[in-house]
């Protein structure tokens, strides 16, 4: 058995050193670590082990060059002792050029250990560029209420094209539930 504290602790030290803080990418991530997903060709992942605790994302990419979209799919799992116990699937498109913002924004609540649906805060900006997640939870999923989904979105300003509310530069679904 577990703490459900753990789980959220562990939730929150992988994805300080997961993909948005590209501590694998530059190489001075502590534990997290690139791996190859046998029979998924495609996808790209990041594992992270931690005593009883393992945490494994997996995701693919298709980039439009026509558009500069960046189509992604993936999910997150945690086993502890080797049963999963928690898992998050996520999908949509950003325009390449926003992906670096969209990663601050996912830190912000990483990196306070703040669950909103698991990805960044209610509303992020700077400079041109807002991001925006609307979730269901607002808490690290429990035995009451185990599911959450959402949506986040980024919207850029100060475009030629623009409307009142800015122009959409990407966004992504999720949902997640604790088993």
């Amino acid at each position: 058995m577990y703490a459900l504290s753990e789980l959220k602790e562990t939730f929150f030290k992988f994805q300080q050193e997961g993909y948005a803080s590209d501590a694998v990418k530059n190489k001075t991530a502590k534990i997290a670590h690139r791996i190859t997903i046998i029979g998924l060709e495609g996808y790209k992942g990041i594992e992270w082990e931690e005593g009883p605790w393992r945490v494994v994302d997996c995701w693919t990419v298709e980039q439009n060059t026509q558009t500069d979209m960046v189509k992604s799919a993936g999910f997150t799992t945690i086993w502890h002792k080797k049963i999963p116990i928690f898992v998050m699937h996520y999908g949509g498109a950003y325009v390449k050029s926003v992906v670096p913002f969209l990663k601050k924004a996912l830190l912000v609540n990483y990196e306070t250990s703040y669950f909103e649906g698991g990805r960044g805060p209610s509303s992020f900006q700077e400079g041109s560029l807002l991001y925006l997640n609307d979730t269901t939870c607002k808490e690290f999923p429990n035995v009451s209420n185990p599911s959450f989904k959402g949506e986040e979105k980024i919207l850029e300003f100060g475009l030629e094209d623009q409307v009142s509310h800015g122009v959409l530069r990407g966004w992504h679904r999720y949902f997640g539930i604790l088993l």
